[in-house]
Formats: structure tokens, C-alpha cells, sequence
């Protein structure tokens, strides 16, 4: 029953990626760009918003959009430029979904993490070379935060 769930929570994740963030979301867009290719659905940055209070990296966010479903779960994705205006970096937290659940998610599609630390806060880090991404995720209780960062 297990497999079977996790099978199922699997195939959820990569049907709904290809409509994800990602899709319109490119290295190296401009801040114009990024805005014109998600339909007017990025608002700038608010405090109260948990994508948007991650200080991950050397990037504070600037635009979220809510209302996504990754894993089938509900996130909230930011995104972040770079000192010339170009994305670096992209913040997706799932506030009720468990480091181990994304965790495994992100195995089944790139394969075992480069890196691991478990702990009350776990992390690992992925690489995703078909998008040139690595991907830093984070366990906080029921809650998980992915950040996503170019591969240069």
C-alpha cells in the first residue's frame, strides 16, 4: 500500500510539473520578462508571505505567486533577481508537506541527493542538469521550503 501510494504521490508530481512554475520561469529572465510570461499572476513581495520571508541566499525575493500545487499539495512560490535584473533564484515553500514526502519526490526525479544532513531542520541538495538547477530543500516540522538556484 505504501508503494502504492508513493507511486501515485510520484506520477501527481511530474503530471503537474510540466504545468508548475518552471514552465514560464527561466534562468536569466528579466524581472519584465518573468511578469509578462506568468499572466499577471506574480504580485511583489509582501513580509506576511512565507516565500517571500525566506532570506535564502544573497537574493531577497521580489515577486510570489500562491495558488500553485506541487506534489499536490499547495506552495507558494517567490522569485528572486540577480544585482543585473536577471532571475537566480526561486523559492517554493510547502507549508503543510514533509521534508521526507518532497524528499523522496525529488529522488524518483533526479536521483539521490549530492548532499544530506538530517536533524530537527534536514537538508538536502539536488541537481537538476536538464534545467541547470540545484535544488537546497529544508524540513521545518509539517513544512518544507525548495530553493532553487541556477548550476553555474
Amino acid at each position: 500500500m505504501r508503494a502504492f501510494l508513493l507511486v501515485t504521490i510520484m506520477v501527481g508530481f511530474c503530471t503537474s510539473s510540466a504545468n508548475a512554475y518552471w514552465q514560464y520561469a527561466k534562468w536569466g529572465m528579466t524581472e519584465g520578462q518573468l511578469l509578462a510570461a506568468n499572466q499577471g499572476r506574480a504580485l511583489p513581495c509582501a513580509a506576511d508571505v512565507p516565500a517571500c520571508a525566506t532570506k535564502s541566499g544573497e537574493h531577497d525575493p521580489k515577486f510570489f505567486v500562491e495558488g500553485l500545487r506541487m506534489l499536490s499539495q499547495p506552495v507558494t512560490v517567490s522569485f528572486a533577481f540577480d544585482e543585473g535584473g536577471r532571475l537566480a533564484q526561486t523559492v517554493v515553500v510547502f507549508p503543510d508537506t514533509d521534508f521526507a514526502v518532497v524528499a523522496k519526490m525529488l529522488t524518483g526525479i533526479n536521483g539521490n541527493p549530492v548532499s544530506e544532513r538530517s536533524g530537527p531542520r534536514p537538508t538536502a541538495i539536488w541537481r537538476d542538469n536538464q534545467r541547470g538547477s540545484t535544488i537546497t530543500v529544508t524540513g521545518n516540522g509539517p513544512s518544507s521550503t525548495a530553493v532553487y538556484r541556477p548550476t553555474n
